[in-house]
């Protein structure tokens, strides 16, 4: 099921929080709880280059924001996902771009790309609104 379309509307309940999601179907985790401690790495090179490092199923969370174009958004969805573990998070930013000309609003990239990989992939993608309530964010739970 789909919390939105490829024209931007949001369809379905937003998720009140990254930590507390209001679950659309049935069944999906309430609360998502990472290892502790929690290991991180900051790696700045592009993404293309990145996921090489990464053995699949090894991450339990991966933040992409990068190149907003269709092409590069659908890359990075499809090569981080397999770098994901089975209850990790792959969120990403830019999901809406409120207030942006149609020239400059990445969002619809995004959200082409986040229905194609939902659709794939038979997953939910939640919206995480910010301080003024418009979800710049997405996250998708592995099953």
């Amino acid at each position: 099921q789909l919390l939105m379309s490829a024209g931007g509307a949001v369809a379905g309940q937003v998720a009140g929080s990254l930590l507390a999601p209001t679950p659309v179907r049935p069944g999906l985790p309430k609360v998502v709880e990472m290892p502790d401690p929690v290991a991180q790495e900051m790696v700045r090179k592009t993404s293309r280059e990145a996921v090489e490092g990464f053995c699949n199923e090894s991450l339990d969370f991966v933040y992409i924001d990068g190149d907003h174009s269709l092409a590069s958004v659908s890359f990075d969805l499809v090569a981080w996902w397999q770098k994901v573990r089975s209850g990790g998070l792959l969120a990403g930013h830019d999901v809406n771009c409120p207030g942006s000309s149609e020239a400059e609003n990445w969002g619809r990239s995004i959200q082409l790309a986040l229905n194609v990989f939902s659709e794939r992939w038979l997953v939910d993608v939640w919206l995480v609104p910010a301080e003024d309530d418009c979800p710049w964010s997405f996250y998708v739970v592995k099953p």
